[in-house]
């Protein structure tokens, strides 16, 4: 029976490391907790920064694409308004490789023969000061159909060269002695000079003299 005692003493005597062990993890758990809930809201903080900046970046993407897209439809819109309908005139200037000699209707005539062909029926001087005060030459060849004239000042050239636009057909026509295709008709003209004939043939004097070309008809615009 003492034997069985002192063997119940000594089991009492004996420390418990495993409490003491338990109650240290515990506090080392309370203190993780604690620190996680102060760095916690930091990390909050940061999320929504960068949650936030996302979302900027996307609204900021999104608004770009609408403004090209609206700019391209802009351009879009603007160049199909811009484009001439059926039967209204456009134009297109192109620097040429000489000056036209503009002072002399001779020179005129070469040079315009040197592009149309040679002026086989020969060319016929019109007398227009009676329609036009402000011009100082005009001739038209039929073999070519082709016409000139020259002002003797850029206001007569600006006045005058409206109502040539418009009666060019006519006018042509009625020197041809036959209906001229008006789709095939354009005008150039730069300066103090203005020209008429087929598209072709302006095209090719465009390129040697310069100016601006001119629909009369409803085809192409000779770009």
């Amino acid at each position: 029976m003492k034997e069985d005692s002192d063997q119940r003493s000594n089991q009492v005597s004996v420390p418990r490391p495993q409490a003491r062990n338990g109650s240290h993890s515990g506090n080392a758990h309370e203190y993780n907790v604690n620190e996680l809930r102060r760095q916690n809201p930091e990390s909050q903080r940061k999320a929504r920064r960068h949650k936030s900046f996302v979302i900027s970046a996307i609204v900021v993407i999104v608004v770009v694409i609408l403004i090209v897209a609206v700019l391209l439809i802009s351009l879009k819109t603007l160049k199909h308004n811009t484009s001439p309908a059926n039967g209204t005139a456009t134009t297109t200037t192109v620097q040429g490789k000489t000056k036209a000699p503009e002072g002399d209707a001779n020179q005129m005539k070469q040079g315009i023969e040197q592009v149309a062909g040679t002026c086989s029926s020969g060319w016929m001087d019109i007398d227009l000061s009676s329609e036009l005060p402000g011009a100082s030459a005009a001739s038209f060849c039929g073999s070519t159909q082709v016409a000139f004239i020259t002002f003797q000042t850029k206001a007569a050239a600006s006045m005058d060269g409206d109502m040539v636009r418009s009666q060019a057909p006519n006018l042509i026509s009625q020197y041809a002695g036959s209906k001229v295709d008006e789709k095939d008709l354009r005008v150039l003209s730069s300066g103090l000079w203005m020209a008429a004939g087929k598209t072709d043939a302006m095209k090719a004097l465009q390129q040697q003299w310069g100016g601006k070309l001119e629909e009369l008809g409803s085809g192409d615009s000779g770009e």
